[in-house]
């Protein structure tokens, strides 16, 4: 098979991890010799071993052997500064690969290219970066949220009744069926933290685990309103809605969040649809259900990505127009 083809399996081997590697993105590798994958690795979670140092430590002695006349492929550029791993440059250098296949180079700008060189330099040959458009990467899009806008790929999510209400006014209110309660928690797992504000707290009491599905219980933060004072948040983290936008960078950088799930209620919602702080928004809405008078669901605009439907409730994707 031809680089191409061969990089294509590395790129579906990278997103074993996710969402484990979240605020880092997923990377897959493998190394092969004669046609044949000898071992395989994928970033597994965030702060652990990276893919290519899975691949190359999982080797026996006889396969080490083999690899000055081995190929790595690695789905991204691999990292040459020390961060809570060593630099995998070193180690490929030192392991005696003679080649190298890189599918993307990595946009963060403490590599940008320079792991390539450093290969190069060292003598190895570098194919590649195979793809330009990193926007094509497996969870591309959450990366570079956070690289550029260092803040976590934040999603809106609500549930809403055929005539765009919330709930019924000051009660929870039951939108959601079964199968799509299972699809939220999936969502959930598949997140590393989620937000509510302070009166979805108090009035619906909601539990936001992963019970029905596999995974990890996201982190959860509880946005505050400043005019409330006497409200003790137990089990919760506090986002400060006073100055949403450094809290964001404080909850990316200090705290590792990649991914955030907003779900509510109606303020918190359209506090972060006014700032601008959506990547994509998740609508059920129940095909069924009219309650007339109760609280507005949030008016958002962008661009419909996915739509469909399970039983009485239908899921849209909605994306920035921007």
């Amino acid at each position: 098979m031809d680089d191409n083809t061969l990089m294509e399996y590395c790129l579906s081997l990278a997103e074993a991890g996710w969402p484990n590697v979240s605020p880092n993105p997923c990377v897959g590798a493998f190394i092969v010799h004669n046609d044949q994958i000898v071992k395989e690795g994928w970033h597994q979670s965030f702060g652990s071993a990276h893919a290519e140092r899975h691949a190359i430590t999982a080797l026996n002695d006889n396969e080490r052997k083999l690899l000055p006349e081995s190929t790595l492929f690695v789905s991204l550029e691999p990292c040459n500064h020390h961060g809570k791993t060593p630099p995998c440059t070193d180690l490929i250098i030192e392991s005696g690969i003679r080649r190298i296949v890189v599918g993307y180079s990595d946009p963060n700008p403490l590599m940008c290219g320079r792991s390539l060189q450093c290969l190069r330099d060292a003598g190895i040959e570098v194919i590649g970066p195979l793809f330009d458009d990193f926007a094509t990467y497996p969870k591309g899009e959450v990366f570079m949220t956070g690289i550029n806008q260092k803040r976590p790929y934040i999603i809106l999510k609500w549930a809403q009744s055929m005539d765009n209400y919330l709930s019924i006014k000051e009660q929870c209110t039951k939108i959601t069926n079964f199968e799509t309660n299972v699809l939220v928690h999936k969502w959930r797992a598949e997140s590393n933290a989620i937000l509510i504000g302070y009166k979805t707290l108090i009035t619906d009491q909601p539990q936001l685990t992963t019970r029905y599905w596999t995974g990890k219980n996201p982190v959860r933060y509880v946005l505050k309103d400043h005019r409330e004072t006497n409200i003790i948040y137990e089990g919760f983290r506090v986002l400060l809605d006073e100055d949403l936008a450094h809290e964001l960078t404080k909850m990316y950088i200090m705290n590792n969040i990649g991914i955030l799930m907003v779900e509510g209620g109606a303020y918190t919602l359209n506090k972060f649809i006014d700032k601008g702080f959506w990547d994509e928004c998740r609508v059920i809405t129940n095909k069924n259900m009219y309650i007339q008078n109760g609280v507005p669901a949030p008016n958002i605009q962008g661009i419909l990505k996915d739509e469909y439907t399970l039983g009485n409730n239908h899921i849209s994707i909605i994306r920035p127009s921007k």
